[in-house]
């Protein structure tokens, strides 16, 4: 009877570990939609002057919808996410993320999404980012990339992670 239990349990525990990698699924879709969204909201705040950090509330409220038509259109496209970070971080971080002997490699346990999530990301590549884990210098930014290009290079470098078992 004991054994039964324990098959029970095996059973159950490989139920939840099915759950859980879709709730992680499902957590990286809502961080990727979170970069994008922090992201257009960092860059329409940041990027300011003087007259449209002036301008009437209605602008304000314009801007909000085109964020969040935005989001809704974002649509994670692994080849053009692939495309992005080969003309765009290939020659510092890798082949599929390897790492070089000017970028640190990331497909590593160090950029799991619980320790650099997706918004750091997005913040490394927009604004660069100070050395803090590897010997490589200072990352300078990505120039050129919207916001949604970012959300694609993050979107492929999170399924590599997921390829090498990383989460």
């Amino acid at each position: 009877m004991a054994g039964r239990g324990v098959r029970g349990l095996a059973r159950n525990r490989s139920a939840r570990t099915r759950a859980r990698g879709n709730r992680e699924t499902t957590l990286s879709k809502t961080l990727i939609w979170g970069a994008v969204v922090a992201g257009a909201l960092l860059l329409a705040g940041c990027g300011q002057s003087e007259e449209t950090a002036s301008a009437p509330p209605a602008a304000s409220g314009a801007n909000q919808a085109q964020h969040a038509q935005q989001e809704a259109e974002f649509v994670p496209d692994l080849a053009r996410g692939q495309s992005l970070f080969e003309n765009n971080c290939v020659v510092c971080h890798g082949v599929r993320g390897s790492g070089t002997d000017q970028g640190p490699p990331l497909v590593h346990k160090v950029y799991e999404p619980s320790h650099h999530s997706d918004l750091a990301f997005f913040i490394a590549m927009r604004d660069g980012v100070r050395a803090h884990h590897w010997e490589f210098g200072d990352m300078p930014p990505v120039e050129g990339l919207e916001v949604e290009d970012m959300a694609q290079i993050i979107v492929y470098i999170r399924t590599l992670q997921r390829e090498a078992g990383i989460f």
